[in-house]
This record gives C-alpha cells, structure tokens and sequence, in this order.
C-alpha cells in the first residue's frame, strides 16, 4: 500500500474518533441540560488538537516502519545518494 494510501487511511480513521470523543465531551458536559448552553470552544480546540498530533505521529511511525514504499518521500533519496557518476571503465 502506498503511503499517500496509508495516510489517507490514518486521517480517516483519527478524524472519526477525534469527533467521537469530541461527541462524548459534548454530551458529558451538558448533563441533560441544553447544548447550546454548554461550553464548547476549549473540548474543540484540545480534540482539533489531539487530531493533528495523533495524525503526525501515526504518519511519520508509519514512514520509519517502511522508508522505501512507494509514494513514501524520503524514497528517492537514500538511492539517489550512493548511485555518483561513475567514470568510465577503460577498454
């Protein structure tokens, strides 16, 4: 699987269980009360957050566990480097 596959995969699944927890923050603190009386802003911002770092880290530990895959960015690199211009053998 490519690793643009893998981090689509990784966003999908860390986003719905970012608003899931999301969802229960909500429900917990409004009690039975009215939503749109419960504080929101901070639940976002800390899950909003918890999302982004959670996809970094899932992300760059899926690109050390496979530095060669295809679509990985760091492919080109290491093989680039060790294949210098050789010159020509004599005949």
């Amino acid at each position: 699987m490519a690793h643009q596959e893998k981090r689509a995969w990784t966003m999908l699944v860390v986003s719905t269980v970012v608003y899931a927890v999301y969802v229960a923050v909500i429900l917990n603190r409004a009690g039975g009360h009215q939503l749109t009386a419960t504080p929101y802003a901070a639940a976002l911002l800390w899950t909003a957050g918890a999302g982004v770092v959670a996809t970094m880290v899932i992300d760059m530990s899926l690109g050390m566990a496979n530095p060669g895959a295809p679509g990985s960015r760091t492919r080109g690199t290491a093989r680039s480097a060790g294949s210098a211009i050789t010159p020509a053998s004599p005949s």
